[in-house]
């Protein structure tokens, strides 16, 4: 996913219109706030800070996905208004599959995502037990903010 608590949000969504119309809107984007502090510290960031951070890509892809004139009021990731035409095949907009584990993280897939990315290292961790270990607070968060778990997905196709 062209996205990230690092990229400018209209590079992220330019990004990410070319692949869905290229695409014909089968674009499934999956981001997450990432897990190497090294990756921050190269890009000048605060890796204590990256949770903080990543609200405001997916609110800014949000609104330059949907949006002409678009604009993004951020602080770390603004985006002045201007003229934005090209929109996405996929109507409003790609879905937003997000990855996470922590409860602070699941509460960010349960606000903004379409989908969840679980966690899965592969070979040692794939039971099912821990699966739906991480499964049940993102269920709680989702109800708790009126996002209520659907049978299905768009990440999981």
């Amino acid at each position: 996913m062209p996205s990230s608590p690092a990229l400018p949000p209209v590079q992220s969504a330019r990004s990410l219109t070319t692949i869905d119309l290229v695409s014909g809107g089968r674009t499934l984007p999956g981001c997450g706030i990432g897990w190497s502090p090294e990756e921050y510290q190269a890009a000048g960031l605060d890796f204590g800070r990256r949770g903080a951070r990543m609200d405001e890509p997916l609110d800014a892809l949000e609104a330059l996905s949907t949006e002409d004139p678009a604009q993004h009021k951020g602080v770390h990731l603004p985006a002045a208004l201007h003229h934005s035409p090209l929109k996405p095949a996929r109507k409003p907009r790609p879905p937003f599959c997000l990855g996470a584990l922590s409860e602070r993280g699941l509460a960010t897939v349960a606000r903004h995502g379409d989908g969840w990315l679980p966690l899965c290292v592969v070979p040692s961790f794939v039971g099912i037990d821990g699966l739906i270990a991480q499964r049940l607070p993102l269920d709680r968060l989702g109800r708790d903010v009126g996002r209520p778990r659907r049978r299905s997905t768009p990440c999981s196709a």
